[in-house]
């Protein structure tokens, strides 16, 4: 066993959420409609989150959701949106096509979790082809520390006696996971899967809508601004199946 460790966020990086954030759309989508006693047009909803993430905002849904719900509308949304992801299954949540072989393709290396994620869903690993496969699974659930904390990486590094120049943070965001795992003293792959290839293909209604607003405004903008923070990934990939090859080039220079 290799004395590197790579260590993987899961939303968006080895399973894919975007049916999960669909449903909380809807749910808002209905939400709305219920307190104004009008259907509220799915295809606003979207317009207004593309809008504001055009705008720098996070967490656009929690946005849309103060602005258009009453305080108590507001509270009730929140809190089934916190159950719903609490209990969220294989209906809303699904690996990444080949994750689980390109994580057999790295075995060579320990391997571990960094996530902002519910403490129950490593029990959804072996329904996913992960049994087995992380040695350690650093959740802010878990440790109290939220990304981009640094002390969850630190936290992480800690438990597996790893120095940070050993490891390497694989994830979808710059500002929750490349820059803290950089800032850490770890190197850091940016892993932004293009929508075709994460496995979910609607074939219509307002699911295909909420997907062709992710082709045009992406959840995540990884833009310039943060780029020009000083923490640059150290390696980008489009497509889970480069992974290998790209650790392989990086641990070689």
């Amino acid at each position: 066993m290799s004395d590197v460790w790579l260590f993987f966020d899961i939303g968006d990086t080895l399973v894919n959420e975007d049916r999960l954030r669909f449903q909380i759309y809807k749910s808002l989508q209905r939400a709305i409609g219920a307190e104004s006693g009008q259907e509220f047009p799915f295809q606003e909803l979207l317009a207004l989150r593309e809008r504001r993430l055009l705008d720098g905002e996070l967490g656009v849904h929690y946005g849309i959701a103060r602005e258009l719900l009453s305080p108590a509308g507001y509270d009730a949304w929140v809190e089934g949106v916190a159950h719903f992801v609490r209990n969220a299954g294989q209906s809303e949540l699904h690996p990444i096509p080949g994750a689980a072989g390109i994580l057999r393709q790295l075995s060579g290396y320990s391997l571990g979790i960094i996530a902002d994620q519910p403490a129950h869903l490593p029990n959804q690993f072996p329904t996913w082809g992960f049994d087995g496969v992380f040695s350690i699974v650093a959740l802010d659930s878990l440790t109290g520390f939220h990304k981009p904390d640094t002390r969850l990486f630190e936290w992480a590094l800690s438990r597996a006696n790893c120095n940070a120049a050993n490891a390497v943070m694989v994830g979808n965001r710059l500002d929750a996971d490349v820059i803290p795992a950089k800032r850490s003293g770890m190197r850091a792959i940016l892993c932004e899967i293009e929508l075709w290839a994460k496995g979910w293909y609607p074939p219509g209604g307002d699911e295909l809508l909420y997907l062709q607003s992710l082709a045009r405004v992406p959840n995540w903008r990884n833009n310039a601004t943060e780029l020009s923070a000083g923490d640059p990934p150290d390696g980008v990939i489009t497509r889970l199946s480069e992974l290998p090859g790209v650790v392989e080039e990086l641990l070689a220079e």
